[in-house]
């Protein structure tokens, strides 16, 4: 086997990965283990807490874009049922108006609020990244234990 191709940490990191898979173990001699491979590897004690602190970190900004993520398209679906609703129910009045000579009117609204909707769909299914406005503002409204009352 040929030993000089790892050429990165990222080749070590993906070795280490693949091994602790292949044992299948999730107990709790993982944590025992990263010290000792932290140890063998001449990483400090403070260098793998401070490691450590920034996985958990990436992993819950992970965890709230997924959250975020979702609850757009959540939002999304109530907002395209409201529409479909109120535009059914002009379009029913209109049909009852257009019996006595009016014209066919519900078309604006359905076109006009059309626009909105479609723009909204393509926010809410084109996925936020890290450094999206609208996530960071979420994210600390979440953080600051506020309500995520939406206030558009």
């Amino acid at each position: 086997m040929d030993r000089e191709q790892l050429r990165s940490d990222e080749d070590v990191e993906e070795i280490l990965r693949l091994a602790v898979r292949r044992e299948g173990r999730t107990d709790p001699d993982l944590r025992h283990r990263l010290h000792t491979a932290a140890s063998e590897l001449g990483i400090s004690e403070t260098d793998l807490q401070a490691a450590e602190e920034e996985y958990y970190k990436k992993t819950r900004v992970d965890q709230d874009l997924a959250e975020f993520n979702t609850r757009k398209r959540h939002e999304f679906r109530g907002h395209f049922v409201t529409y479909i609703l109120v535009i059914l129910g002009l379009f029913g009045l209109n049909i009852y108006t257009i019996r006595d000579g009016g014209s066919l009117w519900a078309m604006y609204p359905m076109l006009g609020w059309g626009i909105g909707i479609a723009t909204h769909g393509f926010s809410a299914y084109s996925r936020a990244t890290r450094d999206d406005p609208e996530f960071l503002k979420w994210r600390r409204r979440k953080l600051s234990g506020a309500e995520d009352d939406d206030d558009d």
